[in-house]
């Protein structure tokens, strides 16, 4: 088979040589700026603010919650109310005002010096709390959109020219947003900037995947998801230090133009070459892995490769994502996908957003929520080689939704062990969502997997869509949301039973080996009749989608 050939050259071209490294240096880059689009969270968040009581205090300097305050604004939970005060008889500061009757204001102080576009266009109030909600789902369509067309975009012209212009695009509206001139120019670019840019990350993870061996992958995807999580890092501390989101910004989205040079220092995936009949380029990045990391290919073995993909060029040039999905067990194993996709989006991102309300310094709490993806990361590089992909799966979303429920169930007293429970169930979530990126890389074949990768990553953003939306549920009751993702999360975490195993597969190159993915025919990579290895792993689940 192509894939067992290819496996045996990137072995001989050397696994984790210096190549490995600038490759997977690039792609972080990528990988990093991929995080920045989520700059909504600080950009687009709801803030402390009250009313400003002109008969007392000058807006040049005055404070948030001064003494004197409780006598001319009511207040809510130990928190001056936002939009409303008392009514100050004949508008003087000296006589108290009556109690028993409030107005409504429409000057602010604001609890923090930072501004966001609450403060620039005047998104006060809760009867406009649904602009500021609505930011995150507006993102979300822009990435919906993208990744209706990226898959086939990349599957036709390649992942890195994808990737490439992906980051590029992001950076030009990522920075217009910066020069936002009013609420409806800002929501625009948002959605543009996903819109174009949503693809990027898709493309540099298929291509990291792509570029390794079976035996690399799992090691390939805990690197990618580090780099993912160090990149939302970054974007909580520039949060923190810079005065205004419009600074914020310019600051994420300015480096962006480095990616012009990856044109260059990025080679296409040698599979995505050969699955497009263009040999002789896989070829030569073939000799540039070796040569960069100093080892010899028998020529023999390269010969060997591409004689081999053009005679099954013949069978497999129109297995496109449409003929994919004709065979029901893929069409059936797509749904499912799809389904578990948006459920790990959903409570994936709904505890990131969530994250911010865990305390008052809203970065510390977000930076906590992302650092505790790297042990999620690091626990599924050892875990899951021992334990397979679909345990793995079953067993972290359960757990990620039992956490969620309890959190719920949590005395505000206990905030320690509150915080200790939800860091639990963001590492779970974390943890199944690394799992699914690498599940649905090796569940479909070449031809169409950045498709299909892209198509069920779209179906997902459906759950990321719904994912801002889940504070207002907070105004009924502060345990909705938690109970919702722990639902969602043993729900999906079930139904992952029936996914096939594909730990230590080859990667399908045809919808036929992808079909017969834990069928009985094949035994731990190797045809029981002829004792030849194959892609294709066994396992005694032949119903399994």
């Amino acid at each position: 088979m192509c894939e067992d050939v290819i496996e045996e050259v990137l072995e001989k071209s050397g696994r984790w040589g210096k190549f490995q490294l600038r490759y997977y240096a690039c792609l972080g880059f990528v990988v990093i700026f991929s995080t920045f689009p989520m700059s909504y969270i600080f950009t687009a968040r709801d803030i402390k603010y009250r009313c400003y009581i002109p008969e007392c205090e000058s807006y040049s300097n005055t404070q948030y919650n001064p003494k004197w305050l409780m006598d001319f604004i009511p207040y809510v939970e130990g928190s001056p109310s936002s939009c409303h005060r008392y009514a100050t008889a004949n508008g003087s500061c000296t006589v108290l005002p009556e109690k028993n009757m409030t107005i409504k204001c429409d000057t602010f102080v604001y609890q923090r010096r930072e501004t966001t576009i609450v403060h620039d266009f005047n998104i006060t109030c809760g009867e406009n709390l649904w602009k500021l909600t609505i930011i995150g789902t507006i993102n979300v369509v822009g990435e919906l959109v993208c990744l209706g067309y990226s898959g086939f975009i990349s599957d036709k012209y390649g992942r890195r020219e994808m990737m490439v212009v992906s980051v590029l695009l992001s950076t030009l509206t990522g920075i217009l947003r910066s020069f936002s001139l009013n609420y409806l120019m800002y929501a625009f670019m948002e959605f543009l900037d996903s819109a174009v840019g949503g693809g990027m990350y898709g493309a540099a993870f298929i291509l990291a995947i792509e570029m390794v061996g079976s035996k690399e992958r799992n090691a390939g995807n805990t690197i990618i998801s580090c780099i993912y999580a160090l990149g939302q890092a970054i974007l909580g501390v520039t949060a923190w230090l810079s005065p205004t989101w419009r600074t914020m910004l310019r600051i994420l989205y300015a480096p962006g133009i480095i990616s012009l040079v990856f044109v260059w220092t990025i080679p296409e995936s040698i599979r995505w070459l050969l699955s497009v009949n263009r040999v002789e380029k896989a070829r030569n990045v073939i000799l540039q892995i070796a040569r960069t990391n100093k080892k010899q290919i028998p020529s023999e073995a390269i010969d060997k490769l591409v004689s081999i993909r053009k005679e099954q060029d013949k069978e497999t040039k129109t297995e496109s994502f449409l003929e994919t999905v004709k065979s029901k067990v893929l069409l059936l194993r797509t749904i499912h996908c799809s389904f578990t996709w948006i459920c790990c989006t959903f409570v994936y991102y709904g505890l990131t957003i969530h994250s911010v309300s865990i305390s008052e310094n809203i970065y510390l709490s977000f930076i906590f929520s992302v650092a505790v993806e790297i042990p999620g990361y690091v626990t599924y590089f050892y875990v899951n080689e021992k334990m397979g992909r679909r345990l793995m799966m079953f067993f972290t979303l359960i757990l990620a939704g039992i956490s969620c429920v309890a959190v719920g169930f949590i005395p505000e007293d206990y905030y320690w062990f509150k915080l200790s429970v939800f860091l639990i169930g963001k590492c779970c979530s974390t943890i199944a969502y690394t799992v699914l990126y690498v599940y649905t890389t090796e569940m479909f074949p070449t031809n169409s997997r950045h498709s299909t990768f892209s198509f069920c990553s779209m179906f997902g953003r459906f759950g990321s869509m719904t994912a801002p939306q889940v504070p207002l549920l907070a105004r009924v009751s502060k345990m909705l949301p938690l109970i919702m993702f722990g639902m969602i999360a043993c729900s999906s975490g079930a139904m992952a039973l029936l996914f096939p195993e594909t730990l230590h597969i080859k990667l399908p190159d045809t919808i036929e080996e992808a079909v017969n993915i834990g069928k009985n025919k094949f035994v731990r990579g190797r045809d029981e009749n002829t004792e030849a290895d194959t892609p294709l792993r066994r396992t005694d689940r032949s119903t399994e989608i």
